[in-house]
């Protein structure tokens, strides 16, 4: 013996799908309530899986550029060292020669004295001079001086009080 369909739960089904425009659901409020948390919760830890998967992404590919940037500035760091050194090299080359040459015309420890003066003098002009920092020391310096951000749990705090 066939049901009515008003009391046929498959028939209300069926007839939702007809397509008549009628959408009827079985359901309590309180099974849709709950459906639609559960959905909700797995949609919200699906989405921070998906948002800590491409932070840590974003992280490995800055670390593999900051890591390449390193390398190019260590190999930097080694040739100007390499060029101070041959650079130093030939200003010690110079000032034997000019002590040499200075030599002929007078004394030659007053010769060296007077070259070492002149050296010295030099040399304590252009550390008093204020040289710009370079590029990446400017950056990280303006890194460590922003401002933190002033709205801190306890700032939040006293700030919803007054």
């Amino acid at each position: 013996m066939t049901q009515p369909a008003a009391q046929n739960p498959s028939a209300i089904a069926d007839s939702s799908k007809a397509g008549d425009g009628s959408s009827v659901d079985q359901r309590t409020l309180a099974e849709i309530v709950t459906d639609l948390w559960e959905k909700t919760e797995t949609l919200l830890r699906q989405e921070m899986r998906l948002g800590i998967a491409e932070a840590d992404e974003k992280l490995r590919v800055l670390k593999s550029e900051a890591e390449g940037q390193l390398n190019e500035l260590k190999v930097e760091l080694i040739a100007k060292a390499l060029a101070g050194g041959v650079l130093f090299a030939g200003v010690l080359s110079l000032c034997a020669a000019l002590i040499l040459l200075l030599s002929e015309a007078m004394m030659p420890w007053l010769a060296a004295l007077i070259v070492g003066v002149v050296l010295s003098a030099g040399a304590f002009a252009l550390l008093q001079r204020k040289l710009p920092k370079p590029r990446v020391l400017q950056a990280a310096s303006n890194v460590l001086d922003t401002p933190k951000d002033t709205h801190t749990p306890r700032r939040l705090s006293n700030d919803a009080e007054h």
